[in-house]
């Protein structure tokens, strides 16, 4: 997996080249999105529910449970 600039960076791409990025770029960003309201609503649920009960998460854990 190369990195950002590896990935979307193009110098003068024509207008198809420029079109696959910004698809390939919106897929990636919608991918991010939907991991943040998944996973990301379950470790903030936990989160609150140590703070109310005063302990520590340990985000390992929460992983390995999903596995």
């Amino acid at each position: 997996m190369g990195s950002f600039e590896e990935k979307y960076y193009l110098t003068n791409p024509t207008f198809w080249q420029g079109l696959k990025r910004d698809a390939g770029l919106f897929l990636n960003s919608l991918g991010f999105f939907i991991v943040w309201l998944t996973k990301g609503r379950r470790i903030r649920r936990i989160y609150r529910q140590a703070q109310k009960e005063n302990t520590e998460i340990i985000l390992e854990d929460i992983w390995e449970k999903e596995q």
